[in-house]
């Protein structure tokens, strides 16, 4: 089976979202992570950089909102995440939105 390009960049930005956050979450739970936590992780916008494509920046945005959404309700890391870069606010209004509907869930 093909995958378009888009779908594909989709599934490995997640799956490195996922491997950021497991691996930091699980050095966290380590008697060494006890003692010296990772307190924030500072990522690349993925998807944004040289091999794009045609892909849109709020196409990106929504990306990278859904593959950190899947990290913190997979591995619940109580770590800053902060973007190295990202000339809009897309990103910032994918991760808000996807913040609000998370807690909304936790609320009902």
């Amino acid at each position: 089976v093909w995958l378009r390009c888009s779908a594909l960049s989709v599934l490995s930005d997640k799956a490195t979202m996922l491997g950021i956050a497991g691996a930091v979450s699980e050095y966290n739970k380590t008697p060494w992570g006890e003692v010296k936590p990772v307190e924030a992780i500072r990522l690349p916008l993925l998807g944004a950089g040289h091999f794009r494509g045609h892909r849109s920046l709020d196409s990106i945005g929504r990306a990278n909102a859904a593959a950190v959404e899947a990290a913190i309700t997979r591995f619940d890391p109580r770590v800053e995440l902060q973007f190295m870069y990202e000339p809009s606010d897309v990103v910032l209004h994918g991760f808000l939105e996807s913040e609000r509907k998370f807690k909304s869930y936790q609320r009902d």
